[in-house]
């Protein structure tokens, strides 16, 4: 675990792509490859090569983490957008 995600305590960068947002726009599905015990931790949009909407957020915190499939890598994470 220590060699993916680096030693105990220290901060990690996981990335990845929002997958889909949900229909009411109060969360979305994401690639990031989080793992038990992320619930809470905040994403971030880091990469500024996005859709016009999005233009401006580069760098800001987008939702809180709540948690994905523990069994099952084919689905999505899901965020909470802040």
């Amino acid at each position: 675990m220590e060699e993916i995600h680096g030693p105990l305590f220290d901060t990690c960068i996981c990335t990845g792509e929002i997958a889909a947002v949900h229909t009411q726009k109060l969360s979305f599905e994401h690639s990031i490859n989080a793992f038990c015990g992320c619930s809470g931790a905040i994403v971030f949009l880091l990469d500024t090569d996005q859709v016009e909407s999005a233009e401006g957020l580069g760098g800001k915190a987008l939702a809180v983490q709540v948690g994905g499939h523990p069994n099952d890598n084919t689905r999505a994470n899901v965020a909470f957008i802040v």
